[in-house]
């Protein structure tokens, strides 16, 4: 995919900040949400599948990316709930 750029300022760096995928017959697409790095401007973008049919390569090869996506945004929120309880724990631990 080609580097997108923000519409506001024009700013390449963006990150997504969610992605849903939708299925209308046999076509897969992949709607985001993005943020730009420079002014934090949100924006979305659709995105068509390039095979066909559900099940195709392409569609193999997204349903690794979700998988991978899934994985790192599971990782960040069990580091986030880790740092969490041991910051309750602490403060628990010193008021007693």
């Amino acid at each position: 995919m080609p580097n997108l750029r923000c519409p506001e300022c024009k700013e390449s760096m963006n990150k997504v900040i969610d992605s849903r995928t939708k299925t209308s017959g046999k076509r897969a697409y992949i709607h985001r949400r993005r943020e730009c790095l420079n002014c934090f401007y949100r924006f979305s973008t659709s995105e068509t599948l390039d095979d066909d049919t559900i099940g195709g390569p392409c569609c193999k090869r997204y349903i690794k990316v979700l998988i991978d996506h899934l994985n790192d945004y599971l990782n960040d929120k069990l580091k986030s709930q880790l740092i969490e309880d041991i910051v309750n724990t602490k403060e628990q631990n010193e008021i007693y």
